[in-house]
Parts: C-alpha cells; sequence; structure tokens
C-alpha cells in the first residue's frame, strides 16, 4: 500500500461579511464589515485582525449535504451553477476552486459548494453567525442569517465536533445559504513560509443589518464593525496590524461607498473567476517586499513548491526597488505600522485596483483639514 502524499498546503475558507448600516459613515461608507481578534489560543493567527475563516474539513464535502438540500427544493443541478463549469468563461487560475476529475458528478459536491460550506461553518463556529434559510431559494442577494434561542449550545457543540454542520442543519431543518456567497479572491501563503501555508478561498456576502456577534473564546477575543478606511486607519495609526490578504482586500473593498454598488459588482465579476494572489518576498535593507500578480517583477510562472525558501534579497532599500519597475502591484513593509500598497497595474480579472496608499493619506489629509475649517 502506497501512502497518501502530503500536501505542501492545508486548504481553508475565509468570509467577508458586509453589512448594511443605518448610519452613513464619516467617509460616507453605508456598510461595515465584520472582522475578529483571534483569540491568544488560536494555533494560527493568534492576537491578529482578520476576517472570519480557516481551514476546511471532510465534514464539508460529506455526500448528505447532497441529500439535504434536496429535501429543501435545491437539487444538484442547482449547485452545480456556483462550480467553474458553469461559468466556461472564466480566466481563473485559482486552483483551490478547481474539482477533480469526478467532482460535481455521482455523489460528490464540487469545491464550489463545499468551501462555501466550510466558510460558512467557520463563521458560525468562531463568532456564532449562522447564515442558512429554511425555505428553498437559490437567490443570490443579501444573505439570510437565523437566530435561535439556543445558538449559544449549538455553536459549541459543532465547534467542539459534538454534532457536524450538517447535523445541525438536519435538526433546525435550514440549509446553508450557499447561493448568497460569491467568489472574490484566492491566496496562497508563500514559499518563504514552509511550515505553515494555507490555500485559502476568500467569498463575500452581504447581509441587510448588522446581526448579533457571539465570539467563541478559544478562538476569538473580540470583533469588529468597521467600514474598510475605517480598518485601514487602525493600521496607520499603529492600533493594529494586518497579514497581506486582509489589508489588500480592505483596499480594494474601499472602492465602494455603498452596498448596492458592491452587490452589483460581486455579481457581474464573479463570472471572470479567480487570479491565484501568491505573493513572492523580496528582502530589502529596511523592510521586506510582497509582490503580487501584475506586478513587473512578478513571474510569469511562479513556483508554488520550492526547494529554497529563502526570500530573494535586493542590495538596496525598498524605494530603490521600486523604482526599477514601472508595473507595481506589492506591498513595502518596515514595520508593523509602516506599511505601503503601491498599485498602478490594470485591474485583475475584473477586479478593482486597490486603494494605494499615497491615495488613502492624501484623502485622509484633505478630511481633516475640511474637518479642521
Amino acid at each position: 500500500m502506497t501512502s497518501r502524499l502530503r500536501k505542501p498546503w492545508r486548504e481553508a475558507a475565509t468570509l467577508i461579511i458586509a453589512a448594511k448600516s443605518h448610519k452613513i459613515s464619516t467617509n460616507g461608507f453605508d456598510y461595515r464589515i465584520l472582522c475578529m481578534k483571534r483569540s491568544e489560543k488560536t494555533s494560527f493567527l493568534n492576537n491578529h485582525i482578520c476576517y472570519p475563516g480557516g481551514s476546511t474539513e471532510e465534514q464539508d464535502q460529506a455526500s448528505g449535504w447532497i441529500e439535504h438540500f434536496h429535501k429543501h427544493g435545491i437539487n444538484l443541478r442547482d449547485l452545480n451553477k456556483l462550480t467553474l463549469d458553469y461559468h466556461r468563461q472564466k480566466r481563473g487560475n485559482a486552483l483551490i476552486f478547481h474539482d477533480n476529475d469526478d467532482s460535481g458528478q455521482g455523489q460528490l459536491l464540487s469545491k464550489a459548494i463545499s468551501l462555501r460550506i466550510g466558510a460558512i461553518r467557520e463563521a458560525f463556529e468562531e463568532l456564532g453567525v449562522l447564515l442558512c434559510r429554511s425555505t428553498a431559494s437559490t437567490s443570490r442577494k443579501s444573505s439570510n442569517f437565523l437566530r435561535t434561542n439556543d445558538i449559544l449550545k449549538f455553536q459549541q457543540q459543532v465547534h467542539d465536533h459534538e454534532m457536524t454542520f450538517l447535523q445541525l442543519c438536519q435538526q433546525l431543518n435550514v440549509v446553508p445559504d450557499v447561493f448568497s456567497l460569491f467568489e472574490w479572491s484566492c491566496w496562497l501563503t508563500p514559499t518563504t513560509f514552509p511550515s505553515r501555508r494555507f490555500l485559502t478561498a476568500f467569498f463575500l456576502c452581504t447581509i441587510n443589518e448588522q446581526l448579533p456577534i457571539f465570539p467563541e473564546p478559544k478562538e476569538a477575543f473580540s470583533y469588529f464593525w468597521r467600514t474598510p478606511e475605517e480598518y485601514i486607519q487602525l493600521l496607520h495609526q499603529n492600533e493594529v496590524w494586518y497579514h497581506p490578504p486582509q489589508y489588500y482586500e480592505f483596499c480594494r473593498l474601499a472602492n465602494f461607498k455603498e452596498i448596492e454598488e458592491l452587490q452589483n459588482f460581486l455579481v457581474t465579476r464573479e463570472e471572470q473567476g479567480s487570479v491565484l494572489m501568491m505573493p513572492i518576498v523580496t528582502k530589502c535593507e529596511d523592510g521586506m517586499c510582497f509582490i503580487f500578480p501584475g506586478d513587473e517583477k512578478y513571474p510569469k510562472m511562479p513556483k508554488l513548491i520550492a526547494e529554497n525558501t529563502e526570500a530573494e534579497r535586493f542590495e538596496g532599500n525598498l524605494e530603490e526597488f521600486r523604482e526599477k519597475s514601472r508595473i507595481l502591484n506589492r506591498f513595502e513593509i518596515k514595520s508593523p505600522s509602516e506599511v505601503e500598497l503601491h498599485s498602478n497595474c490594470d485591474p485583475i480579472n475584473g477586479h478593482k485596483r486597490p486603494i494605494t496608499t499615497f491615495d488613502f493619506l492624501e484623502k485622509a489629509g484633505e478630511d481633516n483639514l475640511r474637518t479642521k475649517l
């Protein structure tokens, strides 16, 4: 018997939740993004600000899900409308969404479904957010969430594996609201961090109000509802620190002031798929540079697995390294609060170009001036 080869990374699913707010922020946003501060007890990203999410599990792809959806009037053909095969015009190369030859056929769930189930399950385990429907619906509008008096009990049971998420849905007679989750991006940990790599599918959904949150003590220390620009500002004020995916997505979301505009964008953009976002790390004399697809220095065929895990080195500072390229899409990190995002490349796969650090600080200065006047 031959043993199964160990994967060089673990698969994960993350959920960005945007909630309509009754109050317009001072910077003009009518929605807030849900984030959490991970507990010190977590094995990964402890004490960091991030979106809810985590590693996928076998239960997310259990064959019982197909029968459960079918009982609620949603058949396999409906579910497969979310797969890459349905949108044949997709041009993305994000391998996490790619099915094996037999996935989506017979009794196997496609990755497009199981990853969404995983993202919904993780949001429930970590923050008590139960995005489910009690009636059959393939609507791709705002997510539906359930309130129940026993939410804390169920959250603990699913988190502690006393019951599976499928068993919970069967008991409550609901189905995960997978159709309201839109494919947003896909990130892979750089090869320079070989011991803890994740291939993560990012989904985004919208809800009509800020719902009650119940942080699981082992997973989340606290939670936040803030606008994208407020999250960006917190970093530059040295109050928080983010890993590159979180900060980059805040900068993309900062393009949208109204949640209706974001919802419309989700529908049209998803058809173009996702480009795999695996940063290439270069070490300079005064900090680290994370280079993303679209940047002039990004390789045409990046090595997803590398024997040499050392970061490339540049004899000079970050500014000197930047001046060697005309087309940019990169982070420059000198310290946790000294982060600059430079991006002037064409938007990738229908996405919006992220708001750069220069644009953000320039706008922040104008807003401060208006306040003083």
